[in-house]
């Protein structure tokens, strides 16, 4: 006799019996995903795993000045946005932060943004790296209280910067 498992995603059961589960096409937020063995005689096990996870937002949700939208099947979510000038602004409401992080693609070449919440300074991101990079996740500021009001995402320079996605972590 083998054990099989119960699995919960946002409070909601999803099936993964066999001890597996595939999530796909999760909307942007932030999810809490449970699973626990059950035994043979039905008894679930009382400490189940919990993981918490973000699926950050498309570049597309939020406002642009002097970025170009552009697709590609390589890029979080097939967009992404690319300024080559100083001051081009990704600009967009956000609710209950707890955290923030850039979903970015870099090389040699690129250049860095500071960040704004409101009209608060959180953080600067170099995008510059020795090797091309797609879809890292660069982590720009963390709240000891959830945040909301208006990221605002500003070039430096007119070096290339390439913004993906948006990582609002809400628990």
């Amino acid at each position: 006799n083998r054990s099989t498992f119960v699995c919960s995603l946002n409070g909601t059961p999803v099936d993964c019996e066999d001890g597996t589960v595939t999530l796909t096409d999760l909307p942007s937020g932030t999810h809490v995903f449970r699973g626990a063995a059950v035994d043979t005689i039905g008894q679930a096990d009382p400490t189940p795993v919990v993981r918490t996870f973000t699926v950050p937002f498309n570049d597309t949700r939020f406002g642009v000045r002097n970025f170009e939208r552009l697709t590609s099947p390589s890029a979080y979510d097939g967009t992404f946005s690319l300024a080559r000038a100083k001051n081009a602004v990704l600009r967009g409401k956000i609710a209950g932060a707890r955290s923030v992080a850039l979903v970015v693609g870099g090389n040699a070449r690129s250049g860095s943004v500071t960040v704004y919440l409101d009209d608060e300074e959180i953080g600067t991101v170099d995008l510059a790296t020795s090797s091309p990079t797609q879809r890292v996740v660069a982590p720009v500021a963390s709240f000891d209280s959830a945040r909301s009001g208006v990221l605002r995402v500003v070039t430096d320079s007119k070096k290339i910067v390439r913004i993906e996605g948006v990582a609002v972590v809400r628990r």
